[in-house]
Order: C-alpha cells, then sequence, then structure tokens
C-alpha cells in the first residue's frame, strides 16, 4: 500500500521586533497654554477699596508695584490676583509670576490674594486668577460693568510662562469713567443681593464704612441688614474683621 506523503507546513514568519517605546507625554512648555478661569477686579471692589495689594515691591516680594497698576507690557505687567501660597499646595502660579493672556495681548504679576481663586484651587485644582482693571485710586464710574462682559463664561487659554516677546496691546482696560476697551453689557442690579463682600480691615461706623465704599448710608445699610448689622443712623460700630457687603450687584 502506498501511503500519501503529508507534506510538511511551513515554518511560522518570525514576528517583526517591536517597535520603538513611545516617548512619555511631554510636561508643559514655556510656551504651552493652560486653560484658566478668568475674572475682574477693580479699585472699586477691591477688598479694602483701593489699590493696595497684598504682596508690594516694598515689602522684599518679587513683584512690581506697591500699589495694583500696570500697562501690560513685560517690563510693566497689571497686576493679578491669584490663590494664596500660603493655602494651597502645588498650584502653578506663585507670587511674581509673570502670564500672559493671549486674547487682551497683555502681561500680568500676580501681586494680590483672592479668596475665591484660593478656594477653587483647593476644592478642585482648578487655576482662577484675578486680572485687576484699573485704576488704582477710587473713582466713580461704571467699572463693574466693565468687569462682568470681560469676564468670560469658560476658560480660556493663558501662558503661564511666557517669553518676553509677546506682542501687546497697552490699551487700559478701563478708564473713568466709562471708557471699557470692549463695548460694555448693561449691568443688572439685583436689590439688596450682595456683588462683593469685604472684611473690614480696622473697627469703624457703618457712616464711615459707607464713604469708604461709595456708597449712600441707606444702601448701606440696606445691603448689610443680611449681615446682621443694623445701620440706620450711621453710629453703630463695626469691628474689624468683620465680613460686609461693600456694593450690590452693579457695585453701587
Amino acid at each position: 500500500v502506498i501511503h500519501p506523503i503529508t507534506p510538511t507546513p511551513p515554518p511560522a514568519p518570525t514576528p517583526p521586533p517591536p517597535g520603538p517605546t513611545p516617548p512619555p507625554t511631554p510636561a508643559p512648555g514655556p510656551g504651552d497654554a493652560t486653560l484658566v478661569t478668568l475674572t475682574f477686579y477693580g479699585a472699586r471692589d477691591n477688598c479694602p477699596p483701593g489699590g493696595d495689594i497684598a504682596y508690594p515691591k516694598s515689602d522684599g516680594n518679587p513683584t512690581v508695584h506697591d500699589k495694583a497698576g500696570g500697562t501690560g507690557s513685560w517690563a510693566d505687567p497689571i497686576t493679578f490676583a491669584g490663590a494664596d501660597p500660603k493655602q494651597t499646595t502645588g498650584s502653578p502660579v506663585t507670587i511674581g509670576q509673570r502670564v500672559y493672556v493671549p486674547h487682551l495681548q497683555k502681561y500680568f504679576c500676580m501681586e494680590d490674594e483672592c479668596e475665591e481663586c484660593t478656594h477653587n484651587w483647593k476644592k478642585a485644582m482648578k487655576i482662577h486668577i484675578d486680572l485687576f482693571i484699573g485704576p488704582s485710586e477710587l473713582v466713580n464710574g461704571s467699572i463693574i460693568a466693565c468687569e462682568d462682559t470681560l469676564t468670560p463664561a469658560h476658560q480660556l487659554p493663558v501662558l503661564l510662562s511666557p517669553n518676553a516677546t509677546m506682542p501687546t496691546d497697552l490699551t487700559p482696560l478701563w478708564a473713568p469713567p466709562s471708557a471699557c476697551i470692549v463695548p460694555e453689557q448693561p449691568c443688572k442690579d439685583v436689590g439688596v443681593q450682595c456683588g462683593n463682600e469685604c472684611q473690614t480691615p480696622e473697627t469703624a461706623t457703618c457712616a464711615a464704612l459707607d464713604v469708604s465704599y461709595f456708597l449712600p448710608l441707606r444702601r448701606f445699610a440696606a445691603l448689610n441688614f443680611q449681615y446682621g448689622l443694623n445701620c440706620t443712623d450711621g453710629s453703630t460700630v463695626v469691628p474689624e474683621g468683620k465680613t460686609v457687603c461693600m456694593g450690590g450687584t452693579c457695585g453701587g
């Protein structure tokens, strides 16, 4: 009997050698943008009102100014407020750090502290910076409407470690009495709803505080009734460190 010969199967092909291991995702570099929550403030709604900042240069801080200000250039960046480094860890924004906001074409420097920014980083590690809109002196005007118009509804890209050669627009963000860098939307006042709180820097009467906040005594009393203050005659003494309302949703 002739048995058929079963052919020997060809050897399996040798698998190709493994390719090179892909490199790890690089850490953000100096030119990389980071999404950041942006808000705006001015002397009118600063706490206390005026141009004082938490980290003035004269106190030995690596900052540029002794009062909030700046033009937006690399040499003269505008003040911004950020998370308090004493209460946060790991924040990529530090005292004296310059950042660049592309849609405004301006440099800013961290020279002030922002309570809400601190809260946002501690709660969700979200970067929030509060940009100073100017001027450093207390003036009347529609600054709150400009702040509200400039504040974006979502996070925007910001360069946290910019070089010194970015294009700059030195147009003021706001100039009194009503010159906003963009067409501002009307501000809607919501009765006695507080727009901004402040802790009193020293003991003072309601009559003294309403002047410092540019408010008539009657308005200051109405806004602060919910804070447990009876300021109807102005003589009530408000202790140092007491949280008060310094303005409605449109500032006044």
